[in-house]
């Protein structure tokens, strides 16, 4: 639950740093968002690969299965093919990040309205 917001505040900030750089647009702006995207990028395929290998050694609890892995791994996909980009508009990357913000306000609300005792916050 934890990776989740931290995923969900990292994109919050990667999206404000977004709208202040279209106000006032050059290259240095376009360079700097480009680091930001590829940061975040990163971030994600960590947090996919070591949840995933943590599913492997069978050292996921119940509620990490349940919710958070089709979580990350959704979320994962959804970066791997809107933030695989060569030219894309600011427009067209405040929308994909506008977009995955609410995907993963779904899951944690999701999450949080399951009621599950069995939960592991890490």
């Amino acid at each position: 639950m934890i990776r989740l917001i931290e995923i969900y505040s990292r994109l919050e900030a990667v999206d404000g740093f977004l709208a202040l750089m279209l106000q006032q647009s050059d290259n240095y702006s376009e360079r700097i968002i480009k680091d930001r995207i590829a940061g975040f990028v990163e971030y994600i395929d960590h947090i996919y690969y070591v949840i995933w290998g943590l599913q492997g050694q069978g050292k996921l609890c119940d509620f990490d299965t349940r919710y958070i892995l089709p979580a990350i791994s959704e979320i994962w996909l959804q970066v791997k093919r809107e933030f695989t980009w060569n030219d894309r508009s600011y427009y067209e990357l405040a929308r994909s990040i506008t977009e995955l913000i609410s995907l993963v306000s779904f899951y944690l609300s999701r999450i949080e309205g399951n009621n599950d005792k069995n939960r592991v916050l890490h």
